[in-house]
């Protein structure tokens, strides 16, 4: 039994030609061949219709749309608007990760707004996920409301949906996950897999249906564009900006309303931000602007670091503050509980990875996924673990951490290509229960299943996608040649922004360039910092964050075929163009 071993190159590259002419409309809109060949391939209805490619590249507030286009969005705010008018207190039952968060505080905010009376709340991760035992009884220790309304939950939770309605509390679903058979009863469900969802709605995250019943509940009780109507439309507006983070956060495709939600949450985040968000931007930023990268790798893990370490209240609390002391307080509060998740997560992570390597369990030429698990492995953090495991491995991966009463519980996170929630379910009858959507899921198990399980779970992925790759796949956009290489292509490409899940940063390829090699610091372990020339005029600075392996291979080859992404240097007021270097291999003859 064999752990993957790390070669050169890192990746199995393929390489899709992209030059396509551009007709007149996209060349109005400044697009050359290599963003035009992009366009065509990732967004081809866009392509295909001017004004697609203006709302592609220019989009607005007013291309959010009709909320009442997504099913269930109008008898969720009727149903909202008659507990208001009754005076029913309404209860927003969310989830402790940032989308949950974020959800809870967009509706409970909107409802308070529209003259409702409001009790949000979040389950603590020892409780378990959505309207669990533990978590219901203490929410309802503030006694029963007259609706309950579950978002970034309740699609699975059809036993207490049906306690809940049998005594005497009314239920909405808004809920993203994956739907099962049956759909909670008799109550109001919003969720973008059921029938009837328009294409761009399919991918939201929790805090995009959240929203969408939002908007709905505004435009039910401010029909007319009046005054009160508008003021209420702009409170909902500015949720934007936590909005994006939680979209990006919760890793959806950045495709349909998500890239909109993003591409108008970070332009108000970098104007006029909410005051907790502004705080923790200031609390963990160095540079000017946010974008969607800062939103995935810093905003979100220090809002979701609350829920996975402690109580995902101060996240909830940052979100709602309304004056800046108290918003600095809760900035400065997720900052220590994060820098606690890093740590957890380094110490698991090297007991997992010592479990992979030490083999066993896990063959990495055939086994379609890999399967560990570990005493005292802090729940808040596997689903982190799993993910790492999952990029290093390519191919679906589950963390667990057994509790001492013989149970385990797991996170699932799989890669493009493989859905984990149907590879789960084919695993039901060793299972407890699970939930969760393609790339990631979440699972509960007895431990002494946990070696059927394995094999089980494993085979399933691998039936997926036949034959598994030991090494990741890198997809090419275009091969780059030295008239390519301006400041027009780097503003074509930041028209197409923002870049994440479903619409990932293009990496360009640059054919038989020599490559002079320095580390980034004091030491190689940051990273190298590149030189690539080539005889007919490219002549670019590269940077390889993590590519310290290679300071000594590049002197194995002559010339190097060298991949990376594209981005600006403005230091020093002149604006230039580097590589983001992600992986090199030697030029074939």
């Amino acid at each position: 039994m064999t752990a993957p071993r790390r070669e050169l190159p890192l990746s199995d590259w393929s390489a899709a030609p992209l030059r396509a002419a551009p007709p007149p409309f996209a060349i109005a809109q400044g697009l050359g061949e290599l963003a035009w060949g992009l366009i065509a391939a990732r967004f081809p209805e866009a392509a295909a219709d001017p004004d697609a490619l203006g709302r592609l590249l220019s989009p607005r507030l007013a291309d959010i749309g009709n909320p009442f286009a997504m099913p269930g969005v109008r008898a969720a705010a009727d149903r909202l608007a008659a507990t208001i008018d009754a005076g029913g207190e309404i209860v927003v039952y969310g989830d402790f990760d940032a989308d949950g968060v974020t959800a809870t505080a967009i509706l409970s905010d909107t409802i308070r707004a529209c003259g409702g009376r409001v009790r949000p709340f979040l389950p603590r991760r020892a409780e378990g996920y959505g309207l669990g035992d533990p978590a219901l009884s203490r929410c309802l220790e503030g006694g029963l409301p007259a609706l309950l309304v579950a978002v970034d939950c309740g699609i699975a939770s059809v036993d207490a949906a049906r306690r809940l309605l049998d005594a005497g509390c009314g239920v909405v679903v808004a809920d993203h996950h994956v739907p099962g058979d049956p759909l909670p009863p008799a109550c109001v469900v919003v969720a973008p897999h059921l029938d009837g969802t328009p294409d761009g709605c399919r991918h939201l995250c929790g805090a995009g249906v959240a929203f969408l019943v939002a908007c709905g509940l505004v435009a039910t009780r401010h029909p007319r564009r009046d005054a009160a109507g508008d003021a209420a439309r702009r409170r909902l507006f500015a949720w934007l900006d936590a909005l994006a983070v939680a979209t990006v956060a919760d890793v959806v495709p950045l495709v349909g309303l998500n890239r909109l939600f993003v591409t108008l949450g970070l332009a108000r985040l970098n104007d006029r931000p909410r005051v907790g968000l502004r705080q923790l931007v200031l609390a963990t930023l160095s540079e000017a602007d946010a974008d969607a990268r800062s939103l995935g790798f810093i905003l979100g893990p220090h809002i979701n670091s609350a829920g996975r370490m402690a109580s995902a209240d101060i996240a909830l609390q940052l979100l709602l503050a309304e004056d800046v002391d108290t918003a600095r307080e809760a900035a400065a509060a997720l900052k220590r509980t994060n820098a606690l998740r890093k740590g957890e997560t380094a110490r698991v992570d090297g007991e997992a990875a010592g479990q992979v390597a030490a083999g066993g369990d896990f063959d990495a030429e055939s086994d379609g996924a890999v399967v560990v698990a570990g005493e005292g492995w802090h729940a808040g953090v596997i689903g982190l673990v799993a993910a790492h495991l999952c990029e290093r491995l390519s191919r679906p991966a589950v963390v667990c951490s057994l509790a001492p009463d013989g149970g385990a519980r797991g996170s699932v996170r799989a890669p493009e290509g493989y859905d984990a929630y149907a590879a789960l379910a084919a695993c039901a009858h060793l299972l407890r229960g699970f939930g969760g959507h393609a790339g990631a899921a979440g699972v509960s198990l007895d431990a002494a299943n946990l070696p059927a399980f394995r094999r089980a779970f494993a085979d399933a992925c691998r039936a997926q996608v036949g034959a598994v790759s030991v090494r990741p796949s890198l997809d090419i956009a275009g091969w780059l040649e030295p008239g390519d290489i301006d400041a027009a292509l780097l503003d074509a490409l930041h028209r197409l922004e923002p870049f994440g899940e479903g619409n990932p940063e293009p990496a360009w390829g640059i054919r038989g360039v020599s490559v002079t090699a320095s580390p980034l610091g004091h030491d190689e372990s940051k990273g190298l910092r590149l030189a690539l020339r080539r005889d007919d005029g490219i002549d670019l600075q590269g940077l390889w964050f993590g590519g310290s392996e290679f300071l000594r291979a590049f002197d194995a080859a002559p010339r190097w075929d060298v991949a990376g992404t594209l981005l600006a240097d403005s230091f020093g007021g002149e604006r230039t163009v580097k590589l983001r270097v992600v992986d090199a291999r030697p030029s074939r003859p």
